[in-house]
């Protein structure tokens, strides 16, 4: 069996939101969790390549998930 390593970036402003999606998140090694898209891209989440899933809200306050 051919072990899974895919990364997953995980933008919502909600805690609760982020507690709840986190740990199942956190098991695949390159999982990085924000709490604003606007700080995601302050990072350089979106210039350190790609993502293979995104846990991204739509509405948040400074920049949608969209953005």
């Amino acid at each position: 069996m051919t072990k899974t390593t895919g990364s997953i970036l995980l933008v919502d402003d909600e805690t609760k939101i982020r507690d709840a999606l986190a740990p199942g998140a956190r098991a695949r090694r390159g999982t990085r969790s924000w709490r604003s898209a606007a700080r995601a891209r302050r990072s350089g989440c979106s210039t350190r390549g790609s993502f293979d899933v995104l846990l991204v809200d739509n509405l948040m306050p400074e920049l949608t998930g969209l953005t």
